[in-house]
């Protein structure tokens, strides 16, 4: 028997996800390392060991997915931009692969119908920032996530703005994985 829900003119109906958890292409087209795969690849960090080096491959197969999410007649999707993806050290120029893989997607969720909810920053780090490195003063996280780590162009100048964190009311901690976090997570 089909369930019916009742939902209240104007929800939207979407799906959100994380872009390492998702996007996989870790080591292309001028993607920097994060945090995340730092901590992913200490052995016993993460449980068997998995990484997101593949994840679901999101990078590679995001016209599919869009189509997916027709296919459930999704009107939104919230995703996080990949902070190493367009600045591989977190500062200094823009890598353009980054900028295109992002605009790729936002024109495909657009032609779908789909509006875009991008997210600046979903602690996916770039480790240089972590280390200290990139042109910083040797202390880490001297860089601000509240100033976009890219310059949106294309269809995505024209998508509703997204949120610029994951956790409004926590922009900035120190609650990234890094090498010095503890074995098993935070």
């Amino acid at each position: 028997m089909p369930h019916h829900l009742d939902l209240p003119q104007g929800f939207r109906w979407g799906a959100s996800t994380a872009a390492y958890q998702i996007e996989g292409a870790v080591d292309e087209d001028g993607r920097g390392s994060s945090v995340w795969d730092v901590f992913a690849a200490r052995p016993g960090a993460v449980r068997d060991g998995h990484t997101g080096a593949v994840a679901c491959d999101h990078y590679h197969r995001w016209p599919e997915d869009i189509a997916l999410m027709q296919g459930l007649g999704l009107d939104g999707y919230r995703f996080s931009l990949a902070w190493p993806r367009i600045r591989p050290t977190g500062t200094g120029p823009v890598n353009e692969a980054g900028i295109a893989f992002y605009d790729r997607l936002v024109d495909g969720l657009l032609a779908a119908g789909i509006t875009p909810l991008p997210t600046l920053f979903h602690w996916d780090l770039p480790q240089a920032l972590e280390d200290g490195e990139a042109g910083s003063t040797g202390t880490p996280r001297t860089a601000s996530p509240s100033t976009p780590p890219w310059r949106p162009t294309g269809s995505a100048t024209a998508s509703p703005p997204g949120s610029p964190s994951t956790s409004p009311s926590c922009t900035w901690s120190t609650a990234t994985p890094s090498a010095s976090t503890p074995r098993g997570g935070r």
